[in-house]
C-alpha cells in the first residue's frame, strides 16, 4: 500500500535540510515499533540532514536527537513538507 497523495514523497528521496511531517509508514508492526522506539511516528515532524552515497543511510533530525535510517527502511516513511515559519 503506497501513498497516492501527491505532495507526500518518501524519506528516500526527501530533500536535505527541509522539515517534514510524517504521513504514512509503510510496513508491519515490527517496522513501526522500531522507528517509533526512534521517536518516528506518523504527525511527527522531522529534518532530513544527510543521505550517505550508495544507498547508505539517511540522517534526520527528530525532536533534538539526529538518527540513522537504513536506505530500505527510508524508502517506506512517507511525508509530506512543511511550511516554514517566516
Amino acid at each position: 500500500m503506497t501513498s497516492d497523495t501527491p505532495e507526500t514523497i518518501s524519506l528516500e528521496n526527501a530533500v536535505n535540510g527541509k522539515t517534514y511531517r510524517v504521513c504514512e509508514l509503510e510496513g508491519g508492526e515490527d517496522f513501526k515499533l522500531r522507528l517509533k522506539n526512534l521517536g518516528i511516528v506518523v504527525g511527527r515532524t522531522l529534518t532530513r540532514i544527510h543521505s550517505h552515497p550508495f544507498r547508505g543511510p539517511v540522517t534526520v533530525k527528530v525532536h533534538n536527537s539526529k538518527v540513522a535510517i537504513g536506505h530500505g527502511m527510508a524508502r517506506r516513511i512517507f511525508l509530506e513538507e512543511v511550511e516554514e515559519e517566516k
